[in-house]
């Protein structure tokens, strides 16, 4: 027998309800929302013990619930954002069309698309890469969204060097409008755009890392590509009060090559980029009071230079220090940066790298040692200390706790000095490499006293023969 139930609503808020059993109606519900109804039963269900069927009528109030439209509660733009985030992670294929056709599901759902500005592309394995002319041309017509990029990135976009013109004419155009960037890399500019970028870049405020590095993969294609020069970095992070890191690598010398030697040794011959004629001034010291971290690869570089980077003026806050396969610098350049730096330098490296030196004269670092109370890690690969770098670390009082440690090359007539050295030093790791001219070296007597001397203090000692050919 079939249960269908009929409901009339009536003029007079009466509402007859039939089935074709016997049936009992209880909670019955019914409820109009700005014109549709909706009823809400609960009932049982018992076959009828009479022959004909039976008809109940209930009378049923009719609740009546504003028609009023409740205006849809925005959701936080954080939220928002996360939806876009994790419906489609950035560096996926098709992820920027993903991320518009959420920006198109309503008004307030647009700023997702802020997404794809702020950061372009933050992997390198992104395939669906963005179209910088593209977007430079977006960012002139709404010129708002440039204070939503907080990274640039060169090759975060599609390789268009076949046009280079207008390539860097659209990396100037970001700079320009992008007015709150953060982290900014730098690879090549266009040598009649040269003025006009270090003119935008000197007008952000808000950098706090920057790194310089030319990458050579395209291959001629920048045949029109231009290097920075120190002296441009120095012109146009003068008033970069905010900068935390810098990263420089490869950059453009008046006397070097086109291309520096290491990446002439990884790629065979240097590829074709032009030099320019262009002759520095250099910049004077400026404030730079928050550097935490410097690092230099592959360049000529002058003490005055590397000194521009730090705040004579005010306490030092550098980190660390980098130098790899440097040359231009003395022995005098580094003594005088070391002296500024020890309160807070916690690490320094120095490798392959061509520093001058008298033969009469203190290595910096030996001199500067007593005083570089922070320094937790020193790796000098070069003739560039002896075994007071060693004897003459001292512990550092804020921070006991830390195992401090260093990496250095020695000749084996100093390993008298060092077996005297580790019995006053704080070093607590120290790997020695040794210029010998033959493998005997290591049975000397006063090398494994230092390594008798080293166990005692509970000193982790570990040496390495360089024989000399």
């Amino acid at each position: 027998m079939s249960n269908e139930i009929v409901m009339d609503l009536l003029p007079a808020s009466k509402t007859r309800i039939s089935t074709s059993s016997n049936t009992i109606i209880y909670n019955t519900n019914l409820m109009l929302h700005g014109g549709s109804a909706r009823l809400d039963l609960e009932f049982s269900i018992g076959r009828a013990r009479c022959s004909f069927p039976a008809t109940t009528t209930h009378l049923l109030r009719i609740v009546t619930i504003s028609p009023q439209h409740r205006p849809c509660q925005h959701l936080p733009i954080e939220i928002l954002r996360s939806i876009a985030f994790f419906a489609q992670p950035k560096g996926q294929i098709g992820w920027r069309k993903e991320l518009l056709d959420l920006s198109l599901v309503c008004k307030a759902w647009r700023p997702v698309v802020d997404l794809f500005f702020e950061d372009p592309q933050p992997n390198h394995n992104d395939v669906d890469r963005a179209d910088i002319v593209s977007v430079a041309n977006s960012l002139e017509k709404d010129r708002a969204k440039g204070r939503v990029i907080k990274t640039f990135v060169p090759w975060a976009y599609v390789d268009r060097h076949h046009i280079a013109l207008e390539y860097f004419q659209a990396q100037l155009t970001i700079f320009r409008v992008a007015s709150a960037l953060r982290n900014i890399t730098l690879g090549f500019t266009h040598r009649n755009l040269l003025k006009d970028v270090i003119r935008a870049l000197s007008a952000l405020e808000d950098v706090q890392n920057l790194r310089v590095s030319p990458m050579y993969e395209f291959g001629s294609s920048y045949h029109e590509g231009l290097r920075f020069s120190m002296s441009d970095i120095l012109e146009f992070t003068a008033k970069w009060h905010r900068l935390e890191t810098v990263f420089v690598r490869d950059w453009r010398t008046p006397s070097n090559a086109p291309i520096s030697f290491l990446w002439s040794r990884l790629w065979g011959d240097p590829l074709a980029v032009v030099a320019s004629q262009f002759v520095p001034s250099l910049a004077p010291a400026r404030n730079r009071s928050r550097i935490k971290q410097l690092r230099f690869e592959c360049g000529e570089l002058t003490g005055t230079e590397i000194l521009s980077f730090l705040s004579l003026q005010t306490p030092s806050t550098l980190q660390s220090l980098d130098l790899r396969c440097v040359s231009g610098l003395t022995n005098v350049d580094i003594l005088a940066f070391l002296r500024h730096v020890a309160p807070t330098l916690q690490i320094l490296v120095v490798e392959q790298c061509y520093i001058t030196h008298n033969f009469h004269d203190e290595y910096a670092i030996d001199t500067a040692m007593p005083s570089l109370v922070s320094l937790e890690t020193a790796t000098l690969d070069g003739d560039l200390a002896s075994e007071l770098a060693i004897s003459r670390k001292v512990q550092n009082q804020a921070n006991d706790q830390f195992e401090p440690s260093i990496s250095l090359r020695l000749p084996s007539s100093r390993v008298c000095g060092v077996a005297e050295a580790l019995k006053t030093t704080a070093w607590r790791h120290i790997k020695i490499d040794w210029k010998c001219e033959n493998s005997v070296f290591a049975d000397n007597p006063t090398l494994l006293a230092a390594h008798q001397i080293a166990i005692g203090r509970g000193i982790s000692m570990t040496t390495r023969l360089m024989i000399l050919g």
